[in-house]
């Protein structure tokens, strides 16, 4: 095998470049994948929130809630996390 193909890990293991490329594509695919899931969740609390936003003022505050907040939190961007104080 060329000395080019070979490369080093930290295990000082020998790792041949496909391999190596594959690894790499391999993590590169399940961080897309990990990205999806964090925007279709953030999607789904924006859903949520919007759900909310058709209840009555009144059960609104029953559950802890303005609807000022409510449409606050829902025209953030939807990777904006946020935290509510009790």
């Amino acid at each position: 095998m060329p000395k080019d193909d070979r490369v080093m890990t930290k295990q000082s293991a020998i790792v041949t470049r496909p391999r190596q490329e594959k690894a790499l594509a391999k993590q590169h695919l399940l961080r897309c994948i990990q990205t999806l899931r964090d925007c279709y969740a953030a999607y789904r609390r924006r859903q949520t929130l919007l759900a909310l936003l058709s209840c009555d003022d009144h059960i609104l505050e029953d559950i802890g809630h303005t609807r000022q907040r409510l449409m606050f939190m829902a025209n953030l961007p939807l990777g904006t996390k946020v935290h509510q104080k009790r």
